[in-house]
């Protein structure tokens, strides 16, 4: 995957400008953009490297999934791995948020892309060698940064550093059935999708501390 290129969007409130995303290209460098209207740009960047042939990895630094378990003194108890559970105030509002903005880039990407395939399997995505693979990034503790615009440098940067297979460096392990909130935001946008997706999670990739070097 020579030319991959890796993006990770850190959501917020757009209308406030509390809204980051990092590139980085196969170049090595890396990009960054801060500010409510960027979310825009992120999508034109996306779509133009996907356009002239790139595979692209896109994160998400939100829950892209959530545990359904049995248990019903289970619901809503955190995942295996994350800091606080994803139902916690301090981080609700984050999924909240960011469930809107994955369906809002992804319905733009569709319109401009059309149904290019999308993967969450890492080992599907190397062996097609193109399209658009979607992964959610967890900064959290020390791995934090000052700004939305730091924390989406540092989730690119554990990224590249996971790579040539970051499946390895999951860091959310979830025993049962899980609700693909990234899957349900893909069918909304107008991709396929079996039914089987919106039962399975993607993988996470956490940020060590510090930025870290792209």
């Amino acid at each position: 995957m020579d030319e991959l290129v890796i993006y990770c969007a850190d959501v917020g409130s757009v209308p406030k400008g509390n809204f980051g995303w990092a590139r980085s290209g196969i170049e090595g460098k890396v990009e960054f953009h801060d500010g409510g209207t960027e979310i825009v740009d992120l999508v034109s960047a996306v779509a133009r490297d996907i356009e002239r042939g790139c595979p692209v990895a896109l994160g998400f630094e939100c829950p892209l999934f959530v545990p359904v378990p049995q248990n019903p003194l289970r619901l809503g108890a955190k995942r295996a791995g994350e800091p606080i559970a994803f139902s916690a105030s301090a981080a609700s509002g984050a999924l909240v948020t960011g469930v809107i903005q994955v369906a809002w880039v992804l319905r733009e990407l569709h319109g401009i892309l059309g149904p290019i395939p999308v993967f969450q399997d890492w080992h599907e995505f190397v062996e097609a060698r193109g399209g658009l693979f979607l992964w959610e990034a967890l900064v959290s503790g020390a791995a934090k940064a000052g700004t939305h615009m730091d924390d989406a440098v540092a989730a690119v940067a554990a990224f590249r550093q996971a790579l040539p297979d970051p499946e390895v460096r999951n860091a959310v392990e979830v025993e049962g059935d899980v609700l693909s909130l990234v899957s349900a935001a893909l069918i909304w946008a107008g991709w396929p999708a079996v039914r089987s997706d919106l039962r399975t999670p993607c993988i996470v990739v956490a940020a060590v501390a510090g930025p870290g070097h792209v």
